[in-house]
């Protein structure tokens, strides 16, 4: 049985008021890094330098963004800074962003 979170679409819609707002994610894993571990080592940083916000390029195109752009990302509970990562594979609408990152 799917359960939408509570703060979805659907059961929260006053948080998806304009154009600005998008349904985030941030399940997806990677394999540089170790939940929030390894980020210290050099090499990793290297290999995956800066924390991803992976974005249809159609709503980047829509809101002025572009590929490695730094933005910022904020919802009622915070704001975080990521890179723009265009990618045909996510869902307009959707965005997947790093989960775990820290800034030594």
């Amino acid at each position: 049985k799917f359960v939408e979170a509570p703060h979805g679409p659907v059961a929260d819609p006053d948080l998806f008021t304009d154009d600005n707002s998008f349904l985030m994610t941030t399940g997806r894993r990677q394999g540089t890094y170790f939940h929030s571990e390894h980020r210290q080592l050099p090499w990793c940083r290297e290999l995956w330098p800066s924390p991803r916000l992976e974005m249809n390029p159609n709503d980047a195109a829509r809101l002025g963004l572009e590929q490695g752009q730094w933005i910022w990302i904020r919802s009622p509970w915070g704001a975080i800074r990521e890179v723009v990562d265009l990618y045909y594979g996510i869902k307009e609408g959707t965005v997947n962003a790093n989960h775990a990152w820290w800034y030594p």
